[in-house]
């Protein structure tokens, strides 16, 4: 687990390579967690502190009940729903969500498949 102390700071949208089409994903600029906090943390130590104890319960029950468990979470985050994908095995369609394992569900003009392992990429589509 990686966490921002403080929100990187990104160069100007300018200078960033510039993606068009219905393949670009929406920007999401990174946090820090001094913003989810509401203020800068002392220092790493006193941050890990304040977010061990949920970090814990949560793999704990990872490890318990499985990826089921944070689906519905998940979903709610889930960046790539909706959008065309291809992936590293040939396969192409619409991210669909997650299935109750972890898996990558894909919209194919097949039907839906699962993903269990392969890059996935929004760019080609």
């Amino acid at each position: 687990v990686g966490l921002n102390m403080t929100a990187p700071v990104l160069p100007p949208a300018s200078d960033l390579p510039q993606v068009e089409g219905e393949c670009a994903l929406p920007a999401v600029p990174p946090v820090g967690l001094d913003e989810v906090q509401g203020a800068p943390a002392a220092d790493a130590g006193v941050a890990l502190a304040a977010v061990l104890p949920a970090l814990v319960r949560d793999v704990l029950r990872f490890e318990r009940e499985g990826f089921g468990a944070f689906m519905d979470r998940f979903g709610r985050r889930d960046a790539l729903l909706g959008l065309p994908v291809s992936v590293s095995d040939g396969r192409y369609g619409t991210a669909a969500g997650v299935a109750p394992g972890g898996e990558l569900r894909l919209t194919t003009p097949d039907g839906v498949q699962t993903v269990t392992s392969a890059e996935v990429s929004v760019r080609p589509c």
